[in-house]
């Protein structure tokens, strides 16, 4: 951590907030560095960690590129509340050797202040700064001992006087990002360096072991059994988890879960304890299990990258050994031919070793192409093949031709060259594309299909709605007509009879009386029939609004309108808290209302009478219930009992039409949901009804 001047003092009030803020920015490049991986990702972050933590607007990092000449801007940052759009853009072009405030500390290799950015005559970003309001600004080199490897620049919208205090810390900071920027060079370049090795080595790997999806090894190969110090017949067929206990909860544990399970890729490297090595290995998922390549990095992470001629050959031939690996010579003759190219061209090895392989596995179409190339590649070492993947066509023993990808490589020795192909039978690849292929057209085809439909469908259903708005119009007007036509004669009956009765009732026989009170009565039993008939069908016309409900306010208001029936009796009727529900509110209430009425009616003979209106679970369902102690029916005749003009009772015994439960149903239809009833004769009944079904967590 870098001195900063004056800890060793009292702090002061004033001196305290600005020390802090120096120690917070020393803290916040620190963990940008720890938090980054790469120079292009520790450039931004640490700029905007130094400006947020020390209050600058705006900030940037230059990096020397020795190659140009020139300093390159590695990244920018401003706050959100300023426009330096314009000024960042202008930093973005690269500057020359004392250009700028930046070109002129690379140069001179120290600190600089400025107080007033705008007066200062070296910059061409001038008029952008004054654009952004910036005014302050100060510039601290990135050096590595004497070297400067680049510059940071920060400015401030207020005017600053020089804090020598502060450029000393920033000095001290850029040393820091300066060996963190030397350390990542060196990283680079030894990444750079492994990567011109892995190009070589794509399908070379130094080791290459084989299991199935139990861990089981079914397949190891020489130099496998090197660097796992243990000879082949004891690996083929053993648990890896056993034979090797130490990596369990290690990452090559933790890896090949993730490989075999997820089915993903895996890369890493690690440090195996029991051999005192680096490994690094590569686990890929297959049909049944995994193949993992692998290869002993210990000399390279101590810093010695060496690769023998002896082991090239056979890293080139074990690149991927679940693929057909073929080797081939300068003359174009087969040199080795693995178990996969038996496999897969129908060739035992042993018939093709020394053989042509342009009169062997390639299709005679293909066989001049590959005489010229290979002819054109040893003349020139110019290659249209070599180092690349491509889809070419291949030929079994029995002279079938089937599409196969190759990658070929050239294994560098000292003695004339050889080839290694490596070669995967794409053959179900294609058949799934084409397959792919053809079931999009179909789906195309059927997706026309559909819109066909569509379009048919939705003329019909206007047919259909014109059709249905018609048949209401018709029976709005058959309702009217109902209404009037029908309750007219009967009030014209009943009002007669009633007159009747007052004016000349005296005079009459008692026998005559009571034949016009019946007729009154029938009369008027036969309008609350027609009645209750338009209500029931205006049911299926009147729109459903749902919205949330709450069941006990709604059972409330049907209570009170019931209020008259209640008169002159003793009723205890109990309401509960009841869940909310999804609900047309004016139709519920007609439900309870009815529920209501209908238990009020049958509990006429009971005192007190008792009526519960509630909810409970049932079968992980919300139902809710109205409950008496009333008369209660006879079980046998339930599935009577919501029937229009359905009655469990005589008349005489107690009024109403026999439509009330036939409106509770259609209505709990309409909301999706069902309603059924339980009683027992002189007991009472209770009345169940559910909505959409709702399950109890809703």
């Amino acid at each position: 951590m870098p001195h900063v001047p004056g800890l060793s003092q009292p702090w002061t009030g004033v001196e305290r907030p600005r020390v802090e803020r120096h120690l917070a920015g020393q803290y916040a490049v620190a963990k940008a560095l720890a938090e980054s991986v790469t120079l292009a990702e520790a450039g931004p972050r640490i700029v905007e960690a130094v400006c947020e933590s020390l209050g600058w607007e705006l900030g940037a990092i230059w990096w020397v590129d020795e190659r140009a000449g020139v300093l390159d801007c590695m990244g920018a940052w401003h706050a959100p509340w300023i426009d330096g759009s314009e000024f960042e853009s202008e930093t973005r072009i690269p500057l020359a050797p004392g250009e700028g405030l930046p070109g002129a500390v690379w140069i001179s290799g120290e600190a600089r202040w400025v107080d007033d950015f705008g007066a200062w005559g070296q910059s061409r970003r001038k008029r952008a700064a004054a654009r952004a309001g910036l005014r302050t600004a100060f510039c601290v080199p990135v050096s590595l001992k004497e070297r400067v490897l680049g510059v940071m620049e920060f400015f401030s919208q207020e005017t600053r006087p020089p804090d020598e205090e502060l450029l000393g810390m920033m000095t001290a900071f850029g040393r820091q990002v300066g060996q963190f920027m030397e350390r990542r060079l060196v990283e680079a370049s030894l990444l750079a360096s492994q990567q011109r090795v892995v190009n070589i080595l794509q399908t070379m790997p130094a080791a290459f072991i084989a299991m199935d999806s139990r861990f089981n090894l079914t397949y190891a190969n020489d130099m496998a059994e090197r660097l796992l110090r243990k000879p082949r017949e004891e690996l083929i067929g053993a648990n890896v988890r056993k034979a090797f206990p130490e990596p369990v909860g290690t990452a090559f544990h933790a890896a090949g879960m993730t490989a075999m399970n997820e089915r993903v890729p895996v890369e890493f490297e690690e440090y195996y304890a029991a051999f005192d090595s680096w490994f690094e290995v590569h686990a890929y998922p297959v049909e049944d299990g995994l193949s993992v390549y692998f290869r002993d990095i210990t000399d390279r992470k101590q810093g010695e990258l060496a690769l023998r001629d002896s082991e090239a050959r056979t890293r080139a031939i074990l690149r991927s050994a679940m693929d057909c690996v073929v080797t081939m010579d300068q003359e174009g003759r087969i040199t080795e031919f693995n178990p996969a190219a038996e496999r897969t061209f129908g060739y035992a090895r042993d018939d093709v070793i020394g053989k042509p392989l342009a009169d062997t596995i390639v299709p005679p179409s293909l066989r001049d192409r590959h005489h010229q190339g290979l002819a054109r590649y040893l003349e020139t070492g110019v290659a249209h093949v070599i180092g690349r993947r491509v889809e070419l066509t291949g030929k079994r023993a029995d002279g079938t031709e089937f599409p196969v990808e190759v990658a070929i490589t050239r294994v560098e020795t000292t003695t004339p060259p050889l080839f290694t192909g490596y070669i995967r039978d794409i053959s179900e690849r294609k058949h799934a594309e084409q397959e792919r292929e053809r079931l999009r057209a179909e789906a195309e085809v059927r997706a026309a299909e559909v819109e066909r439909l569509n379009e048919d469908l939705e003329v019909r259903v206007a047919e259909r709605t014109a059709e249905l708005e018609a048949s209401n119009r018709e029976l709005e007007a058959f309702s009217y007509s109902v209404s009037h036509d029908l309750r007219a004669p009967l009030r014209a009956i009943d009002g007669f009879s009633r007159i009747v009765l007052k004016d000349h009732g005296p005079a009459m026989p008692e026998e005559a009386r009571e034949y016009l009170e019946i007729v009154r009565e029938g009369a008027q039993q036969m309008g609350r029939l027609i009645d209750d008939l338009l209500a029931f069908a205006r049911l299926g016309r009147q729109s459903l609004v749902k919205r949330p409900v709450d069941p006990s306010e709604v059972a409330r208001r049907s209570l009170a309108q019931l209020r008259p029936e209640l008169e002159g009796r003793e009723v205890d009727v109990r309401i509960d808290q009841l869940p909310l529900c999804q609900a047309d509110p004016s139709l519920l209430q007609q439900v309870y209302v009815n529920l209501l009425s209908n238990a009020l009616k049958f509990t006429r003979t009971r005192s007190p009478a008792v009526i519960e209106v509630g909810s409970r679970e049932l079968e992980g369902h919300r139902v809710y219930f109205v409950e008496d102690n009333g008369v209660g029916f006879d079980m046998r005749y339930a599935d009577k009992l919501f029937g229009v003009f359905q009655r469990m009772h005589r008349s005489e015994e107690y009024e109403g039409t026999g439509v009330g439960l036939a409106i509770v149903q259609r209505i709990v239809h309409r909301h999706g949901g069902r309603v059924w009833a339980e009683a027992e004769r002189g007991v009472g009944a209770t009345f169940f009804f559910s909505l959409e079904g709702g399950t109890t967590d809703e």
